[in-house]
């Protein structure tokens, strides 16, 4: 993990591009894993993000460049280690960043500790389109009657896309396939 602050006008992914960048890397980041809200008195709150660039390949990994001013060193430990070497709200956004990737989730804390009102799963529409059995083009139809997010968009779980009760709707009706 590397982090940084967001620049004036600067988006929190190309903030991050922009500091991945300075490790000697373009990535390109895929997926927001974690937003962490931490209170701090003395530099004013803040709203914390982890990404996902992916899987660094051998060559990426060897031509990581530290900027001097900033890193002394990096290294690839076990996550049983964390918590020796990170404070401990630290290690809990790292450790939800990893579960999230693990679970194909995002995680929202608040100053490190996932909150009861925030444990809903997020689905993307692909998720949604999958279980109904439905096509792209369907899909784009319900979006453009506001009846389904645009693909890509997350909207929270609700009883309606819950994976049991799509398959059970489906199991109840037959359908014509063409």
């Amino acid at each position: 993990m590397h982090g940084g602050y967001v620049e004036p006008g600067e988006t929190p992914i190309g903030a991050c591009e922009r500091e991945v960048k300075e490790l000697g890397l373009d990535r390109q980041i895929t997926k927001l894993l974690v937003a962490d809200w931490a209170p701090s008195e003395k530099e004013g709150d803040k709203i914390l993000f982890v990404f996902d660039s992916g899987t660094l390949s051998q060559a990426e990994r060897d031509a990581i460049a530290l900027p001097p001013d900033e890193l002394q060193r990096y290294g690839y430990l076990p996550e049983s280690e964390m918590p020796n070497l990170l404070i401990p709200r630290l290690a809990r956004r790292v450790q939800a960043a990893i579960d999230a990737r693990r679970e194909a989730q995002m995680a929202y804390l608040e100053h490190g500790e996932a909150t009861p009102s925030a444990e809903s799963v997020w689905w993307t529409t692909e998720d949604v389109a999958k279980p109904l059995e439905v096509a792209g083009p369907t899909i784009r139809a319900y979006a453009a009657r506001g009846q389904m997010p645009s693909p890509g968009k997350h909207v929270e779980r609700t009883a309606l896309c819950r994976p049991e009760v799509i398959d059970s709707s489906n199991a109840q009706r037959s359908r014509k396939r063409v």
